[in-house]
């Protein structure tokens, strides 16, 4: 990890600095593209625009500039002491002229004209105020247009089922044949899928469904952030060098002496093991160590540095037991509505493949409840046979649609009935899972209780949850 920004930018300090940003991967910022073959010297203009824009209503001056064909530099002085001595008329005067010029249009009026100086003060105040949000005289917005904090969606210490989603940046491609390069990246699947059961076997969870698409991933997992707690400094020192020994930034590495050194030293550091006790539990630490191997072996691969993923992972709260079969059906048929396979024993690299692999070599009872298939966490799940799962999956996906590419063929499930859920609803909800719940999933009930637990008036999804 690279130093935090206040350790480089003294917060409250005046100074000179050099910025620099490159685009992502094979992304192109001006020039000819040498992939795709087209021109975007067009952009020079309104990106210099934009910063001389950005120069008048922020306090820098700038003092020299480059725009190249994948990145540019910019050096100028920044004096946070300036905004202090403006009116708050002037500070949102020359806020509302900074954000009047933005594409994402906010503050501005229905009509898309921008709002005058005083109408936007006030707004802001009154935005402030129901937010409960600190005045800063300074980038007063700058919160307002954040998502919520990550600790708003996965309550701290509170254990649950979660969706989350991962996908890759702009051009870059996951599996699957790349359309641009026409390589083929299919021999990832298998290093992914080892990696998600690797990390399943030191992190405080447990993996009920994925699907690695070509360029994004999903997982449905539980997570106990309790059960670190459980375990014996001896084991939290073991699963966290065993978790590290498989990752790319060699530390500890793999060699058994020094692993068990760097044992030793973790144990003989209580303040360090608990900070290590509670990654074990996180959601979040999961996720980072999932993504951060995959995309260091794809840029090793691919020959480049920068971002593979975008932005930070999806994160959706399941917050029962038709929430979390949702989900699953949702993530195990996604090969199929993407017309990547044409039944379930077709759908390589998905839970339900290994389900059904597990099966036909007699290592699971169809009879028997739907479990985790690797990780820790025992957490009450589905109360479903995986006979009874399988056989609603292969309904679903026999269900016709016209806007999705894949389907299996002509059935009907009980668990429906038992779950008692609207064959329609079923059917919009493992289809098109986004359009209807962002935030988290669940009945109105529960939808209603996360929203407060969270501090949210509301949750997204409400109305079309069942009840």
């Amino acid at each position: 990890m690279g130093y935090p920004r206040s350790h480089t930018v003294i917060p409250g300090e005046p100074g000179f600095f050099h910025c620099h940003s490159r685009c992502v991967r094979r992304a192109w910022l001006c020039g000819d593209d040498p992939v795709t073959g087209k021109n975007f010297d067009h952009r020079r203009d309104w990106i210099e625009e934009r910063l001389l824009d950005l120069a008048n209503s922020f306090a820098v001056a700038l003092y020299a500039w480059a725009l190249m064909d994948n990145h540019c530099h910019v050096v100028l002085a920044v004096d946070p002491r300036l905004p202090e001595q403006w009116s708050d008329v002037e500070v949102a005067s020359r806020w509302c002229r900074l954000s009047a010029s933005d594409r994402r249009g906010y503050p501005q009026d229905r009509t898309g004209h921008p709002i005058d100086a005083p109408e936007c003060l006030s707004g802001v105040i009154s935005h402030a105020f129901r937010r409960q949000q600190p005045w800063p005289h300074t980038g007063l917005l700058g919160s307002l247009h954040m998502g919520y904090p990550r600790s708003h969606t996965v309550i701290p210490g509170e254990p649950g089922f979660f969706h989350c989603h991962s996908r890759c940046v702009r051009r870059a491609w996951l599996c699957g044949d790349d359309p641009v390069t026409g390589k083929n990246f299919d021999h990832r699947r298998d290093w992914i899928e080892e990696r998600l059961l690797d990390l399943a076997n030191s992190f405080a969870v447990a993996l009920y469904a994925w699907a690695l698409m070509d360029n994004h991933c999903h997982v449905v997992l539980a997570v106990d952030p309790r059960l670190p707690e459980q375990w014996s400094d001896v084991e939290v020192a073991s699963r966290w060098c065993r978790l590290s020994a498989s990752d790319r930034r060699g530390y500890p590495d793999k060699e058994s002496e020094q692993r068990r050194q760097r044992e030793t030293d973790l144990l003989s550091n209580p303040t360090q093991l608990q900070v290590i006790r509670d990654r074990l539990g996180s959601i979040s630490w999961f996720n980072r160590y999932l993504k951060e191997a995959i995309a260091r072996e794809a840029n090793a691969e691919d020959g480049c540095t920068g971002c593979f993923w975008e932005s930070r992972f999806g994160c959706q709260p399941l917050l029962d037991e038709q929430a979390i079969l949702t989900c699953m059906a949702y993530v195990d048929l996604n090969p199929i509505r993407a017309g990547a396979a044409i039944s379930l024993a077709d759908s390589s690299f998905t839970s339900i493949k290994r389900r059904l692999d597990a099966l036909a070599a007699k290592l699971a009872n169809d009879d028997d409840l739907l479990s985790p298939l690797a990780g820790s966490a025992r957490l009450p799940g589905p109360s479903l046979s995986i006979r009874s799962y399988i056989e609603l999956l292969e309904w679903t996906g026999r269900q016709r649609r016209d806007d999705k590419r894949g389907v299996i063929d002509p059935a009907t499930p009980p668990a429906l009935v038992r779950l008692r859920a609207p064959p329609e609803h079923w059917l919009d909800f493992t289809t098109d899972l986004f359009r209807f719940f962002r935030i988290a999933i669940g009945s109105q009930s529960s939808l209603t209780e996360f929203a407060k637990r969270s501090h949210r008036t509301r949750v997204q999804g409400s109305r079309y949850a069942w009840d």
